[in-house]
């Protein structure tokens, strides 16, 4: 069975640091009636950070997210790219089949995309002209190459690849809300930087 996750990845700048998204996610949840909770397993919802010293950049994931579909993926991506003035990587891969990558950054009116293989039965969902990647990637003909040699093996093999070329730690940006709900205890998801919200008055209290 192949790997399949999303998740979305932010580039840190002095206003994009994993407090302030926390206080972000904390304000956010408060808002739409869920207060921040200890213990995981009172919680409704919970979203992971995930980063490294060396890494430019800082990965999470929430079952509170919507990515379900491309409008809700970029929805969530123009939100905290304008929030804290920053790039903002959405990434889908399913069983190693396919992958999808949508980069935006709100502030330079940037918005690309990546398709890795095609979803079961159906087309392409989106394409971005080769040259915009020029903005953000230097080596543009050395990026292409290696994302199409990489993915014939499995479609995240292009995911590491752009790892490597943005300085992205590979082992920390890949996670998923649903397996650490299944294995809380696991020793890897104990690693995780989570938060954890619950409905207000839970319980009619």
């Amino acid at each position: 069975m192949g790997m399949t996750f999303s998740n979305i990845h932010l580039k840190k700048n002095s206003k994009c640091n994993e407090i302030n998204l926390k206080k972000y996610f904390i304000e956010k949840m408060d808002l739409v009636g869920y207060n921040e909770v200890s213990e995981f397993k009172e919680a409704d919802y919970i979203f992971m950070i995930n980063t490294t010293k060396e890494s430019d950049w800082i990965s999470i994931d929430s079952n509170y997210f919507d990515m379900d579909s491309v409008e809700n993926s970029q929805e969530l991506l123009q939100t905290l790219s304008s929030k804290f003035k920053t790039d903002c990587i959405a990434v889908s891969c399913v069983n190693s089949d396919f992958m999808m990558l949508n980069w935006i950054n709100s502030e330079e009116n940037f918005d690309a995309w990546i398709n890795i293989e095609k979803p079961y039965g159906g087309r392409y969902i989106r394409k971005t002209d080769f040259f915009i990647w020029k903005k953000k990637i230097k080596k543009i003909f050395a990026f292409w190459y290696n994302i199409i040699k990489s993915h014939i093996a499995n479609a995240e093999g292009a995911w590491y690849t752009i790892c490597d070329l943005i300085n992205i730690d590979k082992e920390k940006s890949i996670f998923d809300s649903r397996y650490y709900i299944e294995y809380p205890d696991r020793e890897e998801n104990r690693k995780l930087n989570a938060i954890y919200f619950r409905m207000k008055n839970y319980g009619g209290i």
